[in-house]
């Protein structure tokens, strides 16, 4: 999940391990109130509701949440500039490049 502009991970250790919300949604983690109060909170300043995580965009896959590090990046990360999205006027797009993920994460 990313959040952009202003984010609250910034006030969390990068080498912190964060659940992973997974399905079916937010409810079935062990969060506390304050940390379900702060993921709503987090949510609503980008337009989200919670119903976001209720569903995978991945449906035959499923899994229960999981622990990732706050930020991780590939190597060779690379990011392009945004450009006009020729598909959906209006809008941007954004080209990113990286090697294989396993075993090329880095913990920033």
């Amino acid at each position: 999940m990313f959040f952009p502009g202003e984010s609250s991970i910034q006030s969390v250790p990068f080498s912190k391990n964060l659940p992973v919300p997974g399905n079916p949604g937010i409810y079935k983690l062990e969060y506390s109130k304050k940390e379900i109060d702060t993921l709503k909170k987090i949510l609503n300043q980008n337009g989200l509701t919670e119903s976001v995580l209720d569903s995978s965009p991945f449906p035959i896959i499923k899994m229960n949440s999981f622990e990732r590090k706050v930020r991780i990046l590939p190597n060779d990360f690379q990011i392009g500039d945004f450009e006009e999205d020729d598909q959906h006027p209006g809008k941007g797009k954004l080209k990113y490049l990286f090697d294989s993920l396993q075993e090329s994460m880095q913990l920033c």
